[in-house]
């Protein structure tokens, strides 16, 4: 593997590990510590779920790029799992494309209502009723997300490990 083949590896193998490290932050850190602040505060939670939502939103962007770099390194290089990176790229690409364009958007809505000054009950009762299973689906996504960044970094080894042992290297 040539120098150039080897950072775009390389590059490829940050863009993963920076993706999971910061997705982890946000989730198992940032986020909890906002509630937790939050939670003794009147109003709180209302108000650490527009921090949640203000981050998550901010987040897409940074995700879309490092899936962005991750599938453009792709053909920078010589890769010998090409279909299983490339499928787990599209795939990752795909879910920040679902964050961006319907839950993000659809999770904002929903909590807007929830904050609209007067809300009687059964609005809010639509409202939460909206929100709930976007929540679920967001938590599941970012699971997934999770897993399939754990599962790159390591086939992203692997295939340097195979393109090494095939001698398919300068």
């Amino acid at each position: 593997m040539g120098t150039r083949e080897l950072n775009a590896l390389m590059a490829q193998i940050a863009a993963l590990s920076a993706w999971a490290a910061t997705t982890c932050l946000i989730d198992f850190l940032a986020i909890p510590t906002v509630f937790k602040s939050l939670s003794d505060v009147e109003g709180g939670v209302m108000i650490g779920g527009g921090i949640g939502a203000a981050l998550f939103g901010a987040y897409n962007w940074p995700e879309l790029i490092f899936a962005l770099l991750f599938v453009g390194l792709l053909f920078a290089r010589r890769v010998h799992f090409r279909v299983i990176l490339m499928t787990l790229g599209l795939v990752l690409l795909g879910l920040v494309l679902v964050y961006m364009l319907y839950l993000v958007p659809n999770i904002r809505s929903a909590f807007e209502l929830m904050r609209a000054p007067g809300i009687g009950d059964e609005a809010m009762a639509f409202a939460q009723e909206k929100m709930d299973p976007l929540h679920r689906a967001y938590i599941f996504l970012d699971s997934l997300k999770l897993l399939l960044l754990m599962a790159g970094i390591g086939a992203l080894f692997a295939d340097a490990r195979a393109l090494r042992k095939s001698g398919d290297h300068a």
